[in-house]
């Protein structure tokens, strides 16, 4: 869900160290009353009680009353520490109420932009890699959402930003899917660094949408066959691609790579997948080693039976 926090939530988010100082002054603060009223102002200890709860409360029924110096002084010091905890305490449930108006109100903003979003990424993570394209994302000026389960990577990082909306949930989760827009987006970007969470994820997009576009990550090599049968379109390996780069550009400085590899099962998922989208294949080029320029077949293909015949021809003939 979009997110909001309850009242008993936003009190998690007030620093633990004021309230025990809260709880630890007015302990103290009672402590000093029931003390002082028994040898000062000579009270037994129930009266000492009363006198204490009563003067910290400002109440002040006047049945007991100061006499001496030293009693007028104490009462004093008393009822100024009981109007000085009730001004800390008054304060501190301010900020409280305050935050969670801001949180009702953000969160009722939030979910309108959601609901009112169409033809976005959902972006399943926002660790280093995750935050990289974020940033490419946003270089291109393409709308997107992101999904965090760590709620204190959002809160440090994202909500401080009114133009970015994060959901601090599991992107496993088909709510949290639903209330991102799944039915409506353009693509998932799935960049999280566990693959079996990159796994659930994609099952769970490609169930809740059939034709979505999918991009995960892989960490192991071994499961990048894996994810494809999910149901993603590309499962791209930041640390395999990158060893392969850094290989290169070490065996031969001056050839930049950029070879992207596909069999004969991968052109026809992603054809369908395009064809479904109301486009049209014009032509695919074969890059092999022998030849210096790339070999272009010309297939002016538009709906799913031409694909089929394409494909069949292209198994025999590569």
């Amino acid at each position: 869900m979009p997110p909001q926090r309850n009242p008993m939530e936003s009190i998690q988010y007030v620093p633990i160290s004021i309230i025990y100082y809260a709880l630890a002054a007015l302990t103290a603060l009672i402590v000093y009353g029931i003390l002082g009223s028994i040898y000062i102002m000579g009270l037994d200890f129930y009266n000492a009680v009363y006198f204490t709860i009563i003067t910290i409360a400002t109440v002040g029924y006047g049945d007991i009353i100061p006499l001496t110096i030293p009693q007028k002084i104490f009462s004093v010091t008393l009822a100024l520490g009981g109007v000085g905890l009730i001004a800390y305490v008054f304060s501190l449930t301010v900020s409280v109420v305050t935050m969670t108006l801001q949180d009702t109100i953000s969160g009722a903003r939030i979910r309108r932009l959601m609901q009112s979003m169409n033809n976005h990424f959902i972006l399943c993570g926002f660790g280093r890699v995750g935050s990289a394209v974020f940033k490419e994302l946003q270089k291109r000026n393409q709308k997107s959402i992101i999904i965090e389960k760590d709620r204190e990577i959002v809160e440090k990082e994202l909500w401080d930003d009114p133009n970015v909306l994060a959901i601090p949930e599991s992107a496993a989760d088909e709510e949290t899917l639903r209330a991102a827009g799944i039915k409506r987006a353009r693509g998932v970007i799935i960049t999280t660094g566990d693959d079996v969470d990159n796994l659930f994820i994609t099952l769970t997009c490609r169930e809740l949408n059939p034709d979505i576009w999918i991009v995960t990550r892989a960490s192991k090599r071994e499961n990048i066959k894996r994810l494809y049968r999910a149901g993603a379109n590309r499962v791209i390996s930041p640390e395999i691609s990158g060893g392969e780069d850094i290989y290169f550009a070490a065996m031969e400085p001056t050839m930049v790579k950029i070879t992207v590899k596909h069999d004969v099962d991968d052109i026809g998922r992603e054809a369908r997948i395009i064809l479904k989208h109301g486009c049209t294949l014009e032509d695919i080029e074969y890059h092999l080693p022998e030849f210096k320029e790339p070999l272009v077949r010309k297939i002016g293909v538009s709906e799913g039976g031409e694909l089929e015949r394409f494909l069949k021809i292209l198994e025999r003939d590569p």
